[in-house]
């Protein structure tokens, strides 16, 4: 019983965890908004290689991350979300892995969506280094949907009653 209790209880969250989602949502809109501006303003960060394919792959992603926090600050339950957290952790793999392969960056323009006094914070960001932060997100989002899928299944198990739980209560259905 007291392990079970003590899985509600990391299940539940608190205001502030609840919050922490909502703010992580409102940085991703900023940067979707920052990037779709570089793309609109044809600053060079986007090259030609950036299709349609890619930007639908890009933009969804990030919209697509959005809806597990936006859940669970609705219903409080971290486990509330656990599918889309697999969907989007699926999502944000297959598309690191196809911007890794088409790389439609060029990072030299990165920072000329930005005031002349911020563009410092970025600009040691060269085509290598976002390289590198893409093959982190690949490898980073691939672990996390297999970490969502074995909590999907640990989830699941643990809901289903023993062999033995089984075996018990079918003899007491038969006595």
């Amino acid at each position: 019983m007291s392990n079970s209790r003590t899985a509600l209880d990391k299940d539940v969250m608190t205001a502030s965890d609840r919050g922490g989602g909502i703010a992580g949502n409102i940085v991703i809109i900023l940067l979707l908004a920052f990037f779709a501006y570089n793309q609109a303003a044809n600053t060079g960060f986007f090259t030609s290689s950036f299709g349609p394919l890619e930007a639908f792959l890009f933009y969804a992603a990030g919209v697509v991350s959005m809806i597990a926090p936006t859940i669970r600050a609705i219903t409080g339950r971290r486990s509330s979300a656990r599918w889309v957290d697999l969907g989007s952790a699926i999502m944000w793999s297959i598309t690191t892995i196809w911007l890794l392969y088409v790389f439609p960056f060029n990072f030299a323009h990165l920072t000329d969506a930005l005031p002349a006094f911020l563009r410092f914070t970025l600009s040691w960001v060269n085509n290598q280094v976002g390289w590198v932060i893409l093959l982190l997100a690949a490898i980073g989002s691939t672990i996390s949907a297999i970490y969502y899928a074995a909590r999907i299944v640990m989830d699941r198990l643990a809901r289903q009653p023993s062999q033995q739980v089984r075996k018990e209560l079918g003899q007491e259905a038969t006595m």
